[in-house]
C-alpha cells in the first residue's frame, strides 16, 4: 500500500517509513493513495456472511495490500481487525452526546488513539 500527503499527493511513501515518521515533511498528514475497493459481487457476497466472516474477508484484503500488516498484527502494532455491530441511531445518540449532533457527522481520526472506539462501546448492540 502506498501513502500520500494531505498537502502534496505527487509523491508516494511506503508503509515503513509513514510508521517512522508519524508527519509528512510538508506537514501534511499521511493518507493511504487508494482505498481497499470490493467489487459487486464481492459486496453481494458480504450480505451473507456473519462479523466474524466479514471482518476475516476486510482483514484479507488489507494484508493483500500491505505486506507489512500481517508484521504488524503478529509484533502487536496493530490488533487484527474486529467489527462491533452497534445499535441503530447508535452513531448519532454518541454525537448527541458529545454535542456535535447535526449537519455533517464525522467519524473523529483513529490514529493512535481508542477514545472514539472505546466511546462507541457503550452503544453496541
Amino acid at each position: 500500500m502506498k501513502y500520500i500527503s494531505t498537502r502534496n499527493s505527487s509523491k508516494t511513501f511506503e508503509f515503513k517509513d509513514v510508521f517512522i515518521k508519524g508527519l509528512a515533511d510538508d506537514g501534511g498528514l499521511f493518507i493511504p493513495k487508494s482505498l481497499i475497493k470490493f467489487s459487486k459481487s464481492d459486496i453481494d457476497e458480504f450480505k451473507d456472511l456473519n462479523y466474524q466472516e466479514l471482518a476475516k474477508k476486510i482483514d484479507q484484503s488489507l494484508q493483500n495490500q500491505n505486506i507489512y500488516y500481517f508484521d504488524l498484527i503478529m509484533g502487536k502494532v496493530l490488533q487484527p481487525l474486529k467489527i462491533t455491530k452497534v445499535k441503530t441511531g447508535g452513531f448519532q445518540e454518541y454525537m448527541k452526546s458529545i454535542g456535535k449532533l447535526g449537519g455533517q457527522n464525522k467519524i473523529p481520526r483513529l490514529a493512535n488513539d481508542r477514545t472514539f472506539a472505546d466511546l462507541l462501546q457503550s452503544f453496541k448492540l
